[in-house]
């Protein structure tokens, strides 16, 4: 996967334990200023879509998704800029060689709310079209495939009307023909989805509708490719501790584990000792990384602790064996 994913969902390390601690001073490690202004809620300049130029830059944003491409291009869509109401469904790259940004997909007329209130245009699910696109949203989560094809699922924001809500689609963006596709959810807000069998894949099968400002659900990529979620707010206010796999060659979801019920507490069991009982609370907004066996890091987040009496936030860390489908307390 790439290194973007350290952003946005997916990181890839390795714990070391030194034999002896030490200070090291690494004299490349200094932040550069690239791109962009130094002030507060810039509006963006100068987009002609499909065109690159150092005088073009993307408006201001938090709780958008990003990728990087096969060569290293740095992707960017959606977030909320300003205010709550304020989504955007905006497709930008940067292109790292030149240090150039360009308006590749979507809306970009922020001068009025008809750049911030742009509903979906999904098409026909599993058909490809030029004139396909995802609604503006903010907390959504996103994936890069074997391929090099972007994925996005969820978010708060619009489907197919200017209503906000929190949204269960899953799209595919291809980068060699600019074209989105709607691969699977609803094209409607607040969907319950539809849990099935716990383990068992099924086309009927689809996660409840997630994410939200600054709080989206977990999500990582395996080994086989296969894209995961955890968690993430939910409508009436509730958070979600349920975990699901999409399998994209089989265009199949599976609901892995969890509840399908909003706000559960967590059950801990004893720090350091896998058990089948384990579960982390319910919460959103989590960091996620996978490491070099494949097992799952999650850390902290917004959401319920082990009396699941209230919502708050947490510092705990858990690891989860995707071979034993066993979590741990860590």
């Amino acid at each position: 996967m790439r290194s973007i994913f350290l952003l946005f969902s997916v990181v890839s390390f390795t714990l070391l334990l030194p034999a002896a601690q030490a200070q090291v001073t690494d004299t490349n490690a200094q932040w550069t200023w690239v791109s962009g202004l130094s002030s507060l809620n810039d509006r963006g300049t100068g987009a002609v879509m499909g065109v690159e130029a150092a005088s073009i830059r993307p408006p201001g944003r938090f709780g958008g998704v990003g990728w990087t491409d096969t060569v290293g291009n740095i992707w960017v869509f959606g977030g909320e800029f300003n205010t709550g109401t304020n989504c955007l469904n905006d497709l930008w790259r940067y292109n790292v060689s030149t240090g150039r940004w360009m308006w590749v997909k979507g809306t970009f007329s922020y001068n009025t709310n008809g750049g911030f209130q742009q509903p979906g245009i999904y098409g026909t699910k599993g058909v490809s079209a030029s004139t396909n696109q995802p609604g503006g949203r903010r907390g959504a989560v996103c994936w890069t495939d074997s391929a090099g094809k972007f994925w996005l699922f969820g978010g708060h924001g619009r489907a197919v009307s200017t209503t906000q809500g929190f949204l269960n689609d899953l799209w595919r963006y291809d980068p060699a023909t600019n074209i989105w596709t709607w691969i699977s959810g609803t094209n409607t807000i607040d969907d319950q989805g539809n849990y099935g069998v716990k383990g068992i894949a099924a086309s009927t099968n689809l996660p409840r509708a997630r994410g939200a400002n600054g709080v989206p659900c977990a999500a990582w990529v395996d080994a086989e490719g296969n894209f995961w979620i955890f968690g993430g707010a939910t409508n009436a206010g509730g958070y979600l501790n349920d975990m699901w796999k999409y399998n994209p060659y089989t265009d199949t979801w599976t609901w892995m584990g969890g509840s399908n019920a909003v706000d559960q507490a967590g059950n801990y069991g004893t720090m350091g000792v896998a058990a089948a009982t384990n579960y982390p609370g319910a919460r959103g907004g989590s960091m996620c990384w996978t490491d070099q066996s494949g097992k799952v890091w999650i850390f902290g987040g917004n959401g319920r602790d082990k009396l699941g009496t209230t919502t708050g936030k947490l510092n705990d860390m858990w690891r989860y064996d995707p071979a034993t489908d066993v979590w741990t307390w860590m």
